[in-house]
């Protein structure tokens, strides 16, 4: 009994000794960082050693801050969190938008001691910079922690801003020039919204920007369009974007602009379009969306049409007729119940129809005199965006 009680001494001092070795080997490689400021961290290459290297952190107030480790490669680097005694707790990983730094974020009590443990991967020593900020606890746009109020420029998602508060972006006034400075934006998408009193045909545009990008939503943040789904509507250059598109009174819609260089100033406007006769009336357009083929009527894409002058004025470009099906095997389209005629050496099918016979040939005629009546109406007058 006497030896079982030395060996049990003997193994509680051990355990002892292990444990202030490990706090004393923090305390005696660790760095210290202060909330709000930044410290550079040398940490080992893993190649020569697996320790890792321990940066202390004694809040002064209860909150949650992220740790943002900055580094050219943040991939040969992982920041995780200890408590006192060196034991792991949970964190959120992220990188930055720039993929420049690796973050860990948490909430901490004010007086307790925490520790970044910093892991090196590449072959060779390396120095990051770490910076401590907070990580923002909203309430009513307002930081509980830092009471950094939110400029709702941050958005994260459609509407949504870094504070989690529906932002709903910049009223749309029809004529209203909007001067778009993206560094005000932090370079970021800004959203516009805009509220049609009538139905109709609107676009919206940008001047003078760089390689400018639009995208439109519905009020439930249902995609609807992007500009440069519209390329032919108007001869622009490619630095700005014109988007064209029919929207209901009463509904709310959204506007995604952004931008792809950094730190530009350039215009924003949405008005309603119209087609400027060659008379000089100025005639409200509508807005038609594309429609399928079927096996007998063609379908077209999207237009704008004038009913005042009973024509498109963009778009409506036929699309090819879609094959018939024949899902009982009997030669008549399931569709349309025209007769198949199989051609065995093209393996094509082949419908008894008119199209080649004299009625097709007049429509044809007709088809071609329209089409040139058309371009020459096209060109005295022209949507005005």
């Amino acid at each position: 009994k006497t030896m079982k009680k030395f060996l049990s001494i003997i193994l509680t001092l051990l355990m002892v000794i292990s444990v202030l070795c490990v706090t004393a080997g923090a305390e005696e490689t660790f760095y210290e960082i202060v909330y709000g400021e930044t410290v550079d961290v040398t940490v080992p290459s893993s190649f020569e050693t697996e320790d890792y290297t321990f940066v202390k952190f004694v809040p002064e107030s209860d909150g949650r801050f992220i740790c943002k480790v900055f580094a050219d490669d943040p991939f040969y680097v992982s920041c995780e969190l200890y408590d006192e005694e060196l034991q792991l707790l949970d964190t959120e990983s992220s990188y930055g938008d720039d993929w420049d730094y690796v973050a860990a974020t948490a909430s901490f009590l004010a007086g307790n001691t925490y520790y970044f443990g910093l892991f090196n991967y590449a072959e060779e020593d390396l120095t990051f910079t770490l910076s401590l900020e907070c990580a923002h606890v909203f309430s009513d746009g307002v930081c509980e922690t830092c009471s950094f109020t939110c400029d709702h420029t941050q958005v994260t998602g459609m509407g949504i801003c870094l504070c989690g508060e529906k932002f709903l972006g910049t009223e749309l006034e029809p004529g209203v020039t909007y001067i778009h400075d993206t560094a005000e934006y932090n370079n970021n998408a800004h959203w516009y919204r805009f509220t049609p009193e009538e139905t109709g045909t609107y676009s919206i545009r940008t001047r003078n920007a760089e390689y400018s990008m639009c995208y439109l939503y519905n009020a439930d943040g249902e995609y609807l369009g992007c500009y440069d789904e519209y390329p032919d509507v108007e001869k622009i250059s490619y630095k700005d974007c014109l988007m064209i598109y029919k929207l209901e009174a009463d509904q709310t819609y959204y506007y995604e602009v952004s931008a792809a260089s950094e730190d530009i100033v350039f215009e924003v406007e949405l008005n309603k379009s119209t087609h400027k006769t060659i008379t000089g009336k100025v005639h409200d357009v509508d807005y038609i969306f594309e429609t399928d083929s079927t096996c007998t009527e063609h379908g077209y894409s999207d237009s704008i049409y004038c009913p005042d002058c009973d024509r498109y004025l963009w778009g409506h470009e036929e699309k090819e007729l879609e094959e018939h099906w024949d899902y009982e095997d009997d030669g008549i389209c399931n569709d349309c119940g025209a007769t198949i005629v199989y051609d065995e050496d093209n393996d094509d099918d082949n419908v008894s129809t008119d199209e080649d016979g004299i009625m097709g040939l007049i429509a044809k005629v007709i088809d071609m005199f329209k089409n040139i009546w058309e371009f020459i109406l096209n060109l005295f007058s022209g949507i005005i965006a």
